[in-house]
């Protein structure tokens, strides 16, 4: 997977940058099986399955920590080679593959990190989506069910008597609720 020579394994700093380019190559492809993963718990909610819901939902607690794992593994690798090209602790990625290039064999290290920088924030972008997505359709799904709860609800109670107040006007009972409060 690395950008230099076929043949020829990375040695000293283009070891760290291969690690960190394999690294965000890792994070877009975690990114693509959490878009998928969102999809799947769209699938089931519209499905009205409660098992693969959980499913899926567990699925992406697994992929979160991992896409967690892959960042923390980042920066680490960010850091150093900024330590290597001689940059800010906290340069951007943009910022250190301009300075790879000053490294023996840096341009096609410089191209790739921008590369796979741009598919790792497409990635982002459409799980952002599809997560959006399902959070509208569980903030649906949600009020559906209260609004489903409070008609069944309303169904068991007639409807309300009017009643006279002591100043002898007619005003509606206030419902009562299947639910006990006292106790």
């Amino acid at each position: 997977m690395a950008p230099h020579a076929p043949d020829t394994p990375a040695t000293g700093p283009l070891a760290v940058a291969d690690a960190l380019l394999d690294t965000l190559r890792q994070e877009a492809a975690a990114l693509d099986a959490l878009q998928a993963h969102f999809g799947q718990q769209l699938d089931a909610l519209r499905a009205h399955d409660t098992d693969r819901i959980e499913q899926a939902t567990e699925q992406t607690h697994t992929f979160m920590g991992r896409l967690d794992q892959l960042r923390q593994t980042r920066e680490r690798h960010m850091r150093l080679l900024a330590r290597i090209v001689q940059a800010a602790p906290s340069a951007s990625l943009e910022e250190l593959a301009a300075a790879v290039p000053a490294l023996p064999g840096g341009d096609a290290v410089r191209t790739a990190l921008l590369e796979a920088r741009a598919v790792v924030r497409h990635q982002a972008a459409l799980a952002q989506k599809r997560c959006t997505e399902l959070e509208f359709a569980l903030q649906y799904a949600v009020q559906l069910s209260r609004d489903l709860l409070m008609a069944v609800q309303g169904l068991d109670v007639p409807p309300p008597a009017g009643v006279y107040t002591a100043s002898g006007a007619s005003a509606p009972t206030t419902p009562r609720s299947l639910l006990n409060r006292i106790g």
